[in-house]
Parts: structure tokens; C-alpha cells; sequence
């Protein structure tokens, strides 16, 4: 079987280092000149992806930084703070993208760099490839010219390099400024970021003014970019005898809560793989969507909860401190709630 891969970020070269192992005969095509360039996403995980990540691919996780909390402001003023005992962890995201994809070359993947896919190579690639996998970001090409549904809910975001020394902490920032989103600010010494972003229009002079109140001084801008916070109602077709599927940001397979998608676009790699074995895009639908629906809603939940604290947090005399459980994470939430439900319930049948 022949698969082609059409871009070669983290989706892309996790679904490459998968489906390779099969033995089947996988070709991914990258845009750029090399992988994990232009960089997107901040790269903070939880601990459980960092666990997910390094077992089912066999890579060594490129951290930068562990933190044990984040604090929450309201506006410029601090409501409290998110504990976790595992910690939150910053990883190179551009080191990890690389690292992805010279595990899929190891195990046998072609990687074609400096190809992009366009309406041009349409009829060959129909021709020559049983399966197309579309992993070419949120505004997929793929996507595009094999016409599925448009991703409906965006968010609109910047991200900006900030001059400083003394900041070694999260910060999340609940403000009117970024409507249906938030703001954070993650301390690394000299190269922190801040970023943050809204449902609706971003306005950038209102995100400078709120910058400089909360005492930042000195910027320099990354990247202002859409990110989607839904998926698309449908992510796998067939087109004549070609298998079209699409993977990651492509198919919006993004946390809600913070637009993510490091985690749940490389465990859906194991789903298509398992979708292309039966042939059939039907299954791929049933298997992504069941093991997402519930982390989405609880995503979409601890959304607007966060805007909910901010609220109740200009009420309060004192910041609150929130112990995250060790079972919760934002990359597996329901998963490890579930874990412990089942614990509780055999714990309460034995004492019976």
C-alpha cells in the first residue's frame, strides 16, 4: 500500500512513523526546508503527554523547563494559582517536530522536503497513492481542494518574545481584552513569551496597552495567527479508489481549552492507522470522535469555568489556590477521571 503524507509537522510525522511500521510504502511531503520551522505552538504539555509522546514513539522529549504551577490573574490582579504536583512542562517544540520525523525516516518513511501539494499534482497523486493523509495545518490545501466541511470556531492569537530576567512561572491572564480566550505568559528567564488571543477580533493596540500594565516593557512580535478551537464535521473521504484523511490541526484535532494540538493530533495517528488497515473511512470517524467527544466537552467546560474564577476572583480579598489532582490533566481529562472513578467504585464493591 502506498501513502502519501501531505506535510510533514507533528500529525504528519507521527502518522508517518505509525503507518510505516505496517510495511506499507509511506512518502511525506513538507513544505518547508525543515521540519518544525516556522514554530506555531508555545510546546507546553502536561505530564501525561510528555509520558504519551516518549512511549508510543520512542523519541526522547526535548524539555526546556518543568513547571509546578500556574498563577491566574484577573486582569492585572492575581485570583489565584493552579497547582500540579506533576507539573506542566515546556518542551522545544521545533526540536520535537524533528526529532518526530527522523524517527519516521529511521523506521522507513520517505520524506520529500520543499514539496507543497497543490491542485497541479491532483491527478497523480490520485493515481499512484492508495491513501492521501492530510496533516497540512488549519488551513489545509488538502482539505481545500478535496472540499470538506470548513472548521467553524477559531481563535484569533499573537505571540510575542519578552525582554526580562526575573520571570520563572506561568502566568494566565483572564481579561475583556481577550474575549472567549485568555492570555498567558510563560517565564524562561530571558526569552519568556506572552501570548494570548480572542474568540473575535484581537485587537493588537488593546493587547499592547494590557502588556505594558502588566509590567511588560520591552517585545519583540512572533506570530499572529488563527488557531481552531472545533473540527471539521467530516475528516475522512474517498475519492474515486484514494482513502483521503485528514490528521491534526487539519482535521481540528485541537484542545479547546488552550488550541493545542500536540497530544490529540499524534493520538489519532494510532486511529488512522487502524481505519487504512480495515480500508474504511467510516471507522476512522468512529474512532477519533470516540475517544475525543468527552476530553472536548470537558475542555470546552474548563473553558468557560476559567472565565467563571475570573469573576468570582475580583470578589475575593485573597488569592485562591486550586490543587490539580493528579489524575486530571488538559491532554487526557476524562481518561485518568474515568481511572479513578473505576478505582473509587472497585474501592467501595470491596468494602461491601
Amino acid at each position: 500500500m502506498r501513502v502519501l503524507i501531505i506535510g510533514g509537522g507533528i500529525a504528519g510525522a507521527a502518522a508517518g512513523a505509525k503507518l510505516v511500521e505496517k510495511g506499507w510504502k509511506v512518502e511525506i511531503w513538507e513544505e518547508h526546508n525543515v521540519a518544525g520551522e516556522p514554530r506555531h505552538c508555545t510546546g507546553l504539555i502536561s505530564n501525561n503527554g510528555i509520558l504519551f509522546l516518549s512511549k508510543a514513539f520512542g523519541i526522547n522529549i526535548p524539555i526546556i523547563k518543568k513547571y509546578e504551577k500556574a498563577k491566574l490573574f484577573f486582569e492585572n490582579r492575581n485570583i489565584g494559582e493552579l497547582v500540579s504536583k506533576e507539573g506542566y512542562w515546556l518542551v522545544d517544540r521545533a526540536e520535537l517536530d524533528k526529532r518526530l520525523i527522523k524517527q519516521a525516516e529511521k523506521k522507513g518513511a520517505e520524506v520529500v522536503f520543499n514539496k507543497r501539494f497543490s491542485k497541479q499534482h491532483v491527478g497523480r497523486v490520485l493515481k499512484n497513492y492508495d491513501v492521501i493523509v492530510g496533516a497540512d495545518g488549519p488551513f489545509s490545501t488538502t482539505a481545500n481542494i478535496f472540499s470538506f466541511p470548513a472548521i467553524k470556531k477559531w481563535v484569533h492569537t499573537s505571540r510575542f518574545l519578552v525582554r526580562e530576567t526575573t520571570s520563572q512561572e506561568i502566568n494566565i491572564y483572564l481579561s475583556r481584552v481577550f474575549n472567549g480566550f485568555f492570555g498567558w505568559k510563560i517565564g524562561n528567564g530571558e526569552e519568556s513569551e506572552f501570548g494570548c488571543g480572542s474568540t473575535s477580533y484581537l485587537n493588537i493596540e488593546r493587547t499592547m496597552r494590557f502588556m505594558r500594565k502588566i509590567g511588560i516593557i520591552e517585545w519583540k512580535a512572533l506570530a499572529s495567527r488563527p488557531i481552531p478551537i472545533s473540527q471539521r464535521k467530516i475528516t475522512a473521504k474517498r475519492v474515486k479508489d484514494t482513502l483521503i484523511f485528514l490528521i491534526g490541526d487539519a482535521a481540528g484535532h485541537v484542545k479547546p481549552l488552550t488550541g493545542g494540538g500536540i497530544v490529540f493530533g499524534t493520538r489519532c495517528a494510532e486511529h488512522l492507522t487502524k481505519a487504512i488497515e480495515k480500508q474504511s473511512i467510516s471507522h476512522y470517524e468512529l474512532l477519533w470522535r470516540s475517544d475525543f467527544s468527552l476530553d472536548i466537552y470537558a475542555q470546552e467546560l474548563m473553558r468557560r469555568t476559567l472565565f467563571t474564577l475570573g469573576e468570582i476572583g475580583t470578589s475575593l480579598k485573597t488569592p485562591i489556590k486550586l490543587i490539580s489532582p493528579r489524575f486530571i490533566d488538559t491532554d487526557f481529562p476524562i481518561f485518568h477521571i474515568r481511572q479513578q472513578i473505576f478505582k473509587a467504585f472497585r474501592q467501595l464493591i470491596l468494602s461491601v
